[in-house]
Parts: C-alpha cells; structure tokens; sequence
C-alpha cells in the first residue's frame, strides 16, 4: 500500500494505530506496506466499523499490531489491553478477512486468489500475472 494510504489510515484512526510509528513487539512499524492499494477501502471501512463500535457501543479499544496479505487473503491482527475484543469486534475482522479474498488487490475489483511460483495472491482478470493460475485452495 502506497505511504499516502497508509498515512491516511493512521490519521484517521489514531487510536486504532497507535503502534504505528511505535519500536516494540507489534508489527504496525512496517505499516500495511504488505498490502496493495485495492484493499485500502476494506481495511478502511474495516477501521471506520471497529472505531465506531468502540465509541458508540462501549466495545474495548483496540490497537491494530498487524496488517498483511498471507496466502491471497487480508490478516488483520489486533490486541487489547481491556482483555479480550467483543464477538461483534471477531466478527467484523472475520468479514473483512473474508472479502479480501475475492477483492483485487491492485484495484479493489472482485478477484480471484491465483499463483505462480513465488506467492497467491488476488487478481481481477485485469491485473492476473502472466504464468498464474487459479488456485481454490486459497480462496
């Protein structure tokens, strides 16, 4: 993801990445670099859902530790120092985890998770590498 995105999100949503620029066990100073740009409006609407429960809804604040693309699907790792997150927070990770799956990561468009020799990743038919295939196993 472009540094202009993932800057957007930290500005956004401060109390979400607060271990963004933060040397410790989290992952976040690497940012979302490990995503592409097409996944910029599922994570952010992702965000936008988690930190509107957490004021509105009185759900535990949670601080974002992670944010990757591992077999052709978004991982969205949080923790929270209140103890443990709510179901509702589980399940609106869970959702966006599941929709990267068949989201183009270069454009955001409905994709398929393909593979070549290196990685799976998700194309839209646009975007597919040459020499890729499509691969039910990871979707």
């Amino acid at each position: 993801m472009h540094e202009e995105l993932d800057a957007l999100l930290c500005t956004t949503y401060p109390e979400l990445f607060a271990h963004r620029h933060v040397q410790d066990d989290s992952l976040m100073s690497f940012g979302c670099c490990c995503c592409g740009d097409g996944w910029f409006p599922l994570i952010y609407a992702l965000c936008r859902s988690l930190q509107h429960r957490i004021e509105h809804y009185g759900e535990p604040q949670i601080q974002v530790v992670e944010v990757k693309a591992t077999f052709g699907q978004l991982r969205f790792r949080v923790s929270c120092e209140a103890g443990e997150m709510s179901d509702a927070q589980c399940a609106v990770i869970e959702m966006a985890e599941i929709l990267s799956a068949g989201t183009c990561e270069v454009c955001g468009c409905p994709g398929l998770c393909v593979s070549n020799e290196y990685s799976a990743v998700v194309r839209c038919p646009a975007h597919e590498q040459e020499g890729s295939s499509a691969d039910e196993e990871c979707v």
